[in-house]
C-alpha cells in the first residue's frame, strides 16, 4: 500500500478544497451551498444541554451529529500562519442501541482502540495518571496526529471532564456526557470541544472536514464493535 508524504497530503487537500469552492460557484447548486454555508456558522453547542425533540429523533434514527467549527484571527495587514490564532469549537452527539452498561465494556478499553479504528495507529492509557495517548494517521489528515490528553476511564453514565495536556491542540479542554436513553435499553453520548491557541498550520475548512469525517467514522466504528 502506497504511504502518503506531507506534501502529497498538502496537495490533496488543497485539491479537495479547490473541488469545495468549484461546486460552490456553479449556479444551480447556489441556494444549497449558501444553506450549507449558513449552518456551518452556526457555532457548535459549548456545554451539554438538553437537545431538541427534533435532534433527538434524528439521534434515533442512526443519525451522528457533528458540529466543528474553526476560525482563523490574523493580526493585522498579515496572512502568515505564524501571525494567526485559531479558535476550535466541536460538537459531537450519538445513540449506541445497546445499554449504557453493554457499550462501555468495550468502549471503556481506551488502550484497545489501536485494534477497534484503524486511523488509530496506537492507542495507550494509564490508569493511574489517567493519561491517554492515541496516534492518528489518515489520507484525510495533513499529517500524523499524536494526541495526549487527561480523562477518567468512562465506565458508566455521567459527565467526564478531558484535557490535551500537551502536543497538538495543547490546552483544548472539553467534557464526555453519558445518560441513559429509552428506558435505559440505548445509551446517549455527547462530546464537546474548545481550544484557542496559536495557528496550527491547517486550513480551517479542511480542519473542519477531517475532523467531522474522521469523528463519524470513528463512532460508528466502536459502535459497531460494543455491541455485545
Amino acid at each position: 500500500m502506497r504511504k502518503f508524504s506531507t506534501s502529497d497530503r498538502m496537495i490533496k487537500m488543497q485539491k479537495l478544497t479547490f473541488i469545495f469552492l468549484l461546486i460552490s460557484s456553479i449556479s444551480p447548486l447556489k441556494g444549497l451551498t449558501k444553506d450549507l454555508h449558513r449552518e456551518t456558522e452556526k457555532r457548535p453547542q459549548l456545554f451539554l444541554t438538553k437537545l431538541s425533540q427534533s435532534k433527538i429523533k434524528e439521534l434515533t434514527r442512526g443519525s451522528i451529529l457533528i458540529k466543528s467549527d474553526l476560525k482563523t484571527v490574523y493580526k493585522k495587514n498579515s496572512k502568515e500562519y505564524a501571525n494567526g490564532l485559531q479558535e476550535f469549537n466541536y460538537f459531537a452527539g450519538a445513540v449506541h442501541n445497546k445499554s449504557c452498561n453493554t457499550a462501555l465494556r468495550k468502549m471503556s478499553r481506551y488502550e484497545d482502540y489501536k485494534t477497534f479504528i484503524d486511523f488509530i495507529k496506537d492507542s495507550k492509557f494509564n490508569e493511574s495518571s489517567e493519561m491517554l495517548y492515541f496516534r492518528f494517521d489518515h489520507t484525510l489528515l495533513p499529517f500524523p496526529i499524536s494526541l495526549n490528553f487527561k480523562i477518567q476511564r468512562i465506565r458508566g453514565p455521567g459527565i467526564y471532564h478531558y484535557s490535551f495536556d500537551n502536543g497538538f491542540l495543547k490546552g483544548l479542554k472539553g467534557k464526555i456526557k453519558v445518560d441513559h436513553f429509552s428506558n435505559k435499553r440505548n445509551c446517549l453520548f455527547q462530546i464537546n470541544a474548545r481550544w484557542k491557541g496559536n495557528h496550527t498550520g491547517i486550513n480551517s475548512l479542511i480542519f473542519e472536514m477531517f475532523t467531522t469525517t474522521l469523528g463519524k467514522l470513528g463512532i460508528r466504528k466502536v459502535f459497531r464493535i460494543s455491541q455485545f
